[in-house]
């Protein structure tokens, strides 16, 4: 719906819906634009999943060394994405499976290079490990994807 511009003109909308992938939407925001609940509970349930690999981390290193660490996290953390994108897959089904895995793997991503990285490791080595790092990315999103066509 287009709202009244300069001059009686419409002029377009700067913010569109997030819609998502799925016809079903949640509440009114404040411009009267839909927000969509499938993307609201995606990117909660990614968080969630980048803060219980956090966790792998943080408390592995407190009991075992940074390798033994690593070595429990990179079955972890596709377990946690599986699970998750499991569960948004049975509440969303219409979602794309593949947007889906790309989601998940992307808040990861920004979740540790703006803030695991810099906060809390110091430091951009982090990204030096394949096993600590790169392979949990792949198969996060081997995982998360798995789950959505699966279901």
């Amino acid at each position: 719906m287009p709202v009244a511009g300069h001059a009686g003109r419409p002029r377009r909308r700067l913010i569109r819906p997030l819609t998502g992938l799925a016809p079903d939407h949640g509440p009114v925001c404040r411009s009267g634009e839909t927000v969509g609940m499938d993307w609201l509970a995606l990117l909660v349930m990614a968080l969630v999943v980048w803060a219980l690999c956090a966790a792998v981390i943080a408390v592995g290193r407190t009991f075992w060394s940074t390798e033994v660490a690593i070595a429990v996290h990179l079955p972890a953390a596709p377990l946690f994405a599986f699970a998750a994108a499991a569960l948004h897959a049975r509440l969303f089904p219409t979602f794309d499976d593949l947007a889906r895995a790309g989601v998940i793997l992307g808040v990861v991503v920004l979740l540790d290079v703006g803030l695991a990285a810099p906060v809390v490791e110091k430091g951009y080595a982090m990204f030096r490990s394949v096993a600590g790092t790169w392979l949990p990315f792949v198969f996060i999103f081997v995982a998360s994807w798995a789950a959505g066509l699966l279901l």
